[in-house]
């Protein structure tokens, strides 16, 4: 794994109490990771050709030795293909192409789902969510704020209604 892709990879984390740099920021660090995404997979598309040169270079010297045999088949070539050297190291190659772009894919989607995560954090923030009013305690806490209510619309009226008597 790139350092490039651990630095990005850390950036998914999103900093809920400072939602407005994060949606500033998201179509950045996307187009960012979407970029680098293309990148490997041009690298892939690149080696998966040279795959396929080098196994074309293997059978033809391979069929060049082998002419005399009559009895060389296309599985037989195949076989002899897979031990060339340099078919190997292509393919080791290919396969390390292949797996860093599926990663950048992989990055790529998760970027997308933190956009996703970001508009429900936003709707949260919006409703006042994070707010202390909107924290809810147990049925004992709310209990207490129910009744400390009551007992200050009583205190409401029993001074109105005081007022109205010493009016009169």
């Amino acid at each position: 794994m790139t350092a490039q892709l651990k630095q990005f990879r850390r950036r998914l984390m999103i900093d809920k109490f400072g939602l407005d740099t994060e949606v500033q920021q998201q179509p950045v660090r996307f187009f960012d990771v979407a970029e680098q995404c293309s990148e490997a997979a041009a690298i892939r598309d690149k080696a998966k050709k040279e795959l396929a040169d080098a196994e074309s270079e293997a059978a033809g010297r391979i069929r060049k030795i082998y002419r005399e045999d009559k009895k060389l088949t296309e599985s037989r070539v195949k076989e002899l293909i897979r031990t060339d050297k340099k078919y190997i190291r292509t393919y080791t190659e290919f396969l390390h192409a292949k797996r860093e772009a599926d990663r950048w894919d992989n990055l790529k989607e998760a970027y997308i789902q933190r956009a996703s995560m970001l508009r429900h954090l936003v709707g949260l923030y919006l409703s006042n969510y994070y707010t202390a009013d909107a924290i809810s305690g147990d049925s004992n806490t709310r209990e207490i704020g129910y009744q400390a209510d009551r007992a200050a619309l009583r205190d409401a009226r029993h001074k109105r209604s005081t007022n109205r008597m010493r009016k009169q």
